[in-house]
């Protein structure tokens, strides 16, 4: 099975982060790029994987979506158990 370390050309990286062409490798990461490199490892391993990416904006508004849509439901329910009073 192929990775997503095996992927990319890691001198290639670094000097894309304008590093030495070393600098950057498989087994060693500069903590000040380990985030980036960790997010565009686990990309290429979701497309490895066929897996669908979400975005946190997409995620934000299916959230979004469907607190409000329990929001008139439970406002609906409230006004019912007044009119009940």
């Amino acid at each position: 099975m192929v990775k997503a370390k095996d992927l990319i050309n890691w001198s290639a990286l670094s000097a894309q982060k304008k590093l030495e062409k070393g600098s950057i490798r498989a087994n060693r990461i500069p903590e000040t790029h380990k985030e980036d490199i960790e997010q565009l490892l686990y990309y290429i391993d979701c497309w490895l994987n066929c897996k669908e990416l979400t975005t946190k904006g997409e995620l934000k508004a299916i959230v979004k979506d469907e607190l409000q849509i329990e929001l008139k439901e439970l406002v609906m329910k409230i006004q019912t158990l007044g009119k009940n009073l």
